[in-house]
Parts: C-alpha cells; structure tokens; sequence
C-alpha cells in the first residue's frame, strides 16, 4: 500500500486508521501535512471525535446506514444584496 492508501485509511468513517500501525498511521498524516495542511486541525479533531466531529456519528449504526453513501450538494452561489 502506499501513503494516498494510508491517508483514505485515516479519513474513513468506519476505519479511521484504528487498523494501521503507528508507522502507517503517521505516513498517511505525513502525506495529509504535506499536501493537505489546511486539513491537518480537522483530521486531529476527527479522530478524537471532537467538534465538529460528534460521537454519535461513529456509532456503529450510523456508520452502516445509506445516510454513509455519497451525498449530492447543491451549492448556490452567494448573492449580495444591498438594503
């Protein structure tokens, strides 16, 4: 496997690199702080399941359900207005 391989591993909900090894687990956030750096706060929150990361969304069952499948998002763009 390689470091891309680690770092999916990490960000998964269901496996949140709870199966890596210390040395996998710190390439994969290696890779994270040398391509990715502005998500390296998220990535440490997420695994202590701190905000915005809520417990309740590793809960087994939560995991397991459809509502982990990919998720379309419409984003709209921002309108100003002036009053």
């Amino acid at each position: 496997m390689c470091h891309s391989h680690f770092l999916a591993n990490i960000v998964h909900p269901k496996y949140r690199g709870k199966n890596l090894t210390d040395d996998e687990y710190g390439t994969g956030m290696d890779l994270a702080a040398k391509q990715h750096s502005a998500v390296i706060p998220d990535l440490v929150n997420y695994k202590a399941e701190a905000p915005p990361f809520q417990p309740f969304m590793f809960q087994q069952n939560v995991l397991e359900s459809e509502a982990t499948g990919v998720v379309e998002i419409t984003v709209r763009p921002f309108e100003s207005r002036i009053y």
